[in-house]
């Protein structure tokens, strides 16, 4: 299968929202209808006839409710299109575009035909070269206002090539007759199930994507994922969307939320789906080609961090490995970025990337040449979030030189922290207080890993009233939020063990 077809005929299917995809390809869906017609497909051989597959909304057998879009789908193929022909088929209509050799007929359950307002979608060239590698195809659609108006009943669908009246030279001539299709048209429902709601949901979606309206189809998306955030159909369709409108960045975290999710549902599976994995690889190429080096990508301009609490962020958007670095926890080295600090005391640090917008590696050494460093502490995306965590004791004065890597290629936004704890020191620590964007305060507070802790509030220093009770993480440092406090007001803070 193309990455165009992958791309662009995701459709309606019958997997379970929390379990798997939204459907078939439309693709595949057509190659079934042409495996059903195989007997037609050998007899064809003989006398070159084409072979015609028709599918609606991504499949050969549809069940559907008025105020739907209806998407019909029809393909032309080679009778040897998947074997080496020696001769291509010529399709063409005298004085017109060889879509008008191409009808859908639509019959009831009493073989009366229907007259559909059918949109064609696209307007193909004159003729058509049918080979063993080009596939011809054509779309109809019908919006969800005409469908709503249609009766619902059973119906049978065929797509019927007819190039009789043809006059064109060396034009196939004939008529060419699909498998039959069925659609189960019902009433709309007030509330649909759950497969019901992804299939209806990925079909809205791709329609206004087939229309032009991006933005619609992932609002139909969103509509999904909302209901069904671990969905792994609605965050593939979702990823292709935002690839296909340029917001390469979003694509990249929702195919990577796609493929953990791959990952937790399917834990037996040999290997993830190859359209998620080609999406992956092509967007990490496109950022990387359009990203510009960060600063301390090469260990020559590694950044600075100094004292006993650090904290700081970066990203390795961009960056690559260079000649002689290390296999960083023993993991092939894609995009390091590089800090350096020096210890201004003996004791342990913890140095942590939770915060980080990907799976990361960590790894810590002593060494001035990125080709002969000595390997002091690493890990490979154990701790939250798939973030990293070392812990390690440390000698005053000694400068330690700290990489974060990513897992497979990966890229984001990096938050690097960093606590120490010795003689001298504090136990605990509190950061001055900063304002987020929506009003609220924050402060970092930093302690003996695993340390059960309680912080309290006070207006006038007279009176504490206790407001969190934890324990310190692995990392030594956690972030507390208070929801209350305003600009102007008065309000302490104290923590104790």
């Amino acid at each position: 299968m193309t990455t165009y077809l992958n791309r662009t005929l995701m459709a309606g299917g019958g997997h379970s929202p929390e379990n798997g995809f939204a459907g078939i390809g439309t693709f595949v869906a057509l190659c079934i209808c042409l495996m059903a017609g195989s007997g037609r497909v050998a007899a064809a051989e003989a006398d070159a006839r084409p072979v015609v597959a028709l599918s609606l909304n991504g499949s050969a057998a549809v069940t559907a409710r008025k105020g739907w879009p209806f998407i019909f789908e029809v393909a032309l193929m080679h009778p040897q299109a998947f074997a080496s022909p020696t001769n291509t088929i010529l399709i063409a209509s005298t004085g017109n575009v060889w879509s008008a050799s191409v009808r859908i007929e639509i019959r009831d359950a009493q073989g009366q035909l229907q007259s559909w307002p059918l949109h064609l979608r696209q307007t193909p060239a004159s003729s058509l070269e049918l080979d063993g590698h080009f596939i011809g195809r054509l779309q109809w659609l019908l919006s969800p206002a005409e469908t709503v108006l249609l009766t619902g009943a059973k119906y049978e669908l065929r797509a019927i090539l007819d190039t009789t009246e043809t006059s064109v030279t060396d034009a196939w001539k004939g008529i060419a007759r699909s498998v039959p299709a069925s659609l189960d048209l019902g009433e709309p429902v007030a509330e649909s199930d759950a497969i019901e709601f992804e299939n209806q949901q990925t079909l809205f979606a791709r329609y206004a994507a087939l229309i032009g309206d991006r933005d619609l189809a992932l609002s139909n998306i969103d509509a999904l994922l909302n209901r069904y955030p671990t969905n792994i159909g609605g965050l593939t369709y979702k990823a292709f969307l935002l690839a296909n409108r340029g917001d390469r960045v979003a694509a990249l975290a929702v195919c990577d939320q796609a493929l953990q999710q791959v990952e937790l549902q399917n834990p037996t599976a040999q290997e993830p789906p190859e359209v998620l994995l080609k999406l992956q690889h092509d967007l990490i190429d496109q950022l990387q080609e359009a990203a510009v080096a960060p600063p301390n990508d090469d260990f020559a301009n590694r950044i600075a961090l100094s004292g006993d609490l650090a904290t700081t962020t970066g990203a390795n958007t961009g960056a690559s490995s260079e000649p002689g670095e290390s296999n960083h926890a023993g993991l092939l080295s894609y995009q390091s970025v590089w800090w350096t600090w020096t210890a201004p005391t003996n004791g342990s640090v913890a140095i942590s990337t939770e915060g980080s917008s990907f799976a990361t590696v960590l790894a810590v050494y002593t060494g001035t040449s990125v080709a002969s460093l000595t390997p002091v502490a690493s890990d490979a995306y154990s701790d939250t979030n798939l973030t990293s965590l070392v812990n390690f004791p440390v000698t005053k004065g000694t400068t330690y030189q700290v990489a974060v890597d990513s897992f497979l290629g990966q890229f984001g936004q990096i938050k690097l922290s960093l606590v120490l704890q010795g003689p001298g020191l504090p136990v605990l620590r509190l950061s001055d207080l900063i304002q987020k964007p929506n009003g609220e305060f924050q402060f970092a507070l930093t302690g003996p890993p695993n340390a059960t802790f309680v912080v309290e509030a006070s207006p006038d220093l007279l009176h504490w009233t206790p407001v969190k009770t934890d324990t310190m993480p692995r990392s030594g440092m956690i972030t507390c939020t208070d929801t209350q406090l305003r600009s102007g007001a008065n309000k302490f803070f104290r923590a104790k063990l």
